[in-house]
């Protein structure tokens, strides 16, 4: 490939998905989660991976200190911020995925137990060293290895995200309307999150 493109390279897709192995897209639906969740639900992780049906990369920002002086101003980088994400998975009547969610989130906030069953739960905030989870998104080449010489994760983009927990639920919302498939919403925050390196996870599995 030339190291400066010239005039027809511009206007030329020749050198996109080219037979040389340059520029292969990563498709958005090559991607695998694994989640390292509180210890009490580490099961958790291989069904999310059988369940998942989309999961989103933290926006990452910095929010910007504004520096004043005479008649200008500057401007430099402040806090580090990541977005909320979303986790969606496909509910099985087999595989109780809601009720694993469901315990994930009542570490984090335990509701009052009225039932009379004599539970010791009284609308209590969890300890963040038990709800914290982490977690690895996996963005591989089309045919589930990493590259086009089936090297296992020689072009796999792997995120690590850290200090992951659950803020919201959303079971789905049945409808007598249509026959469709029951997907599950939890929105997490995420403390961080970093590019993985070469002395990064060996494997999604």
């Amino acid at each position: 490939m030339p190291t400066t493109l010239t005039a027809g390279d511009l206007v030329s897709a020749n050198l996109i998905a080219a037979r040389a192995g340059d520029y292969e897209p990563q498709r958005t639906n090559n991607f695998t989660l694994v989640i390292t969740a509180p210890s009490t639900i580490a099961s958790l992780s291989e069904t999310i991976q059988l369940c998942l049906s989309s999961f989103q990369i933290p926006k990452e920002e910095n929010t910007v200190v504004h520096i004043n002086f005479g008649n200008e101003e500057r401007k430099v980088a402040g806090r580090a911020t990541y977005a909320k994400v979303n986790l969606v998975v496909t509910d099985y009547v087999t595989n109780d995925i809601a009720g694993a969610l469901k315990e994930w989130c009542q570490l984090v906030y335990t509701p009052t137990d009225d039932s009379g069953g004599g539970g010791n739960t009284q609308g209590r905030i969890g300890w963040a060293a038990n709800y914290k989870g982490e977690a690895d998104i996996y963005m591989f080449g089309p045919d589930g290895l990493g590259d086009k010489n089936e090297t296992p994760l020689g072009n796999t983009r792997i995120w690590h995200l850290y200090g992951m927990w659950p803020v919201r639920f959303d079971p789905g919302e049945p409808s007598m309307e249509n026959p469709e498939v029951n997907r599950i919403t939890v929105e997490f925050e995420v403390d961080y999150m970093l590019r993985a390196d070469e002395s990064g996870p060996s494997g999604p599995v």
